[in-house]
């Protein structure tokens, strides 16, 4: 008698653990990302923002438990919850990278290197996104040594100027996105269209801003999502609409044109401004700055690539020549 109670109370407590472990969340690789960014795309090159760089890992959360996702409001009753991590470097230069001397007409040296994670609640139509970027500018961020080592490696003239650049910081920001997706049928069956209306705003020492903007996919089997992002404009590229994340995998290829606008209200931008807490090289900033953008998508099967060339208006007051373009190439695996 007590074996078969002792039997019966390890059959309890063996399904009520599997219970407690089928409420938990569960983390399912969704996607991993690489970012390349450069303004070899455009007119110039190595001059104003230069480079950047992006390796992320994209989660699906299944069984969203956690109260922490409640701090995503939606009024929509069917969610899907991602998370994302990325470890980003980015790096900003003057037009002259020659000259070892400060150059007080032109933005200062900078490296960028942080952490950025992003929780996101999907519906079909609405995504609601909040962001923490934090990293350091400043020597300790490598920008000096990332810089010149590719130089190196390709065979191209160092930037001499690094002595100049901005001094260490603790950079920590937030970040909110909100972006409504519309997708209308058109006359060709077979080509098919999303808009996808957004707002952004960031706070923190390195950005405060606030923005509006469109961005148009036109294609076949256009991907079932919320639209791309650069390393500045969005928070994360391609998180899927309410329970689409595998729909578009039905057919092995997809094809679009994408094109974005976007205005920006800029309040702070550290890379202009200069250190938020120690004396620095700084430049006048514009308080507004517009962007425009204009790309291709292509996927076979799990692997997709994207490239988006943006033009921005002058960030810098008193300057010449400087509006600038950068590429951004995004090589995607989705699992």
């Amino acid at each position: 008698m007590k074996k078969n109670i002792l039997i019966l109370l390890l059959l309890i407590n063996t399904v009520t653990f599997a219970e407690d472990k089928e409420q938990e969340d569960r983390w399912d690789l969704y996607q991993f990302k690489i970012y390349f960014e450069n303004d070899l795309f455009g007119v110039a090159t190595d001059s104003q923002y230069t480079s950047g760089e992006k390796f992320n890992l994209t989660y699906k959360v299944n069984n969203p438990t956690n109260f922490l996702y409640d701090t995503l409001i939606s009024n929509e009753k069917e969610t899907d919850i991602f998370l994302t991590f990325s470890i980003v470097n980015q790096l900003y230069t003057p037009v002259d990278i020659k000259e070892t001397e400060l150059i007080e007409d032109d933005r200062p040296y900078a490296g960028w290197t942080y952490f950025h994670t992003a929780m996101h609640k999907s519906s079909k139509n609405r995504l609601n996104s909040v962001s923490l970027k934090v990293g350091t500018i400043g020597p300790a961020s490598y920008g000096e040594q990332i810089q010149n080592g590719i130089h190196t490696l390709i065979g191209v003239g160092l930037a001499h100027g690094w002595d100049n650049q901005l001094n260490n910081e603790l950079g920590i920001n937030l970040g909110y996105d909100y972006k409504f997706r519309y997708a209308p049928s058109l006359a060709f069956g077979w080509l098919q269209s999303a808009f996808v209306p957004y707002f952004e705003a960031d706070l923190g020492n390195i950005s405060t801003r606030a923005s509006l903007g469109i961005s148009v996919r036109v294609g076949y089997n256009i991907p079932k999502d919320f639209g791309l992002a650069t390393l500045d404009n969005g928070v994360d590229s391609s998180i899927p609409v309410y329970k689409e994340q595998m729909q578009s995998l039905k057919k092995d290829f997809s094809f679009s044109l994408n094109f974005a606008a976007s205005g920006s209200a800029v309040a702070r931008d550290i890379f202009l401004d200069g250190n938020t807490f120690s004396a620095s090289h700084s430049l006048e900033k514009n308080p507004f700055v517009a962007y425009a953008s204009a790309g291709v998508s292509i996927r076979y099967k799990e692997v997709s690539v994207d490239f988006i060339n943006t033009m921005n208006t002058k960030k810098a007051k008193n300057t010449e020549g400087y509006n600038q373009t950068v590429g951004t190439v995004i090589a995607s695996w989705q699992f």
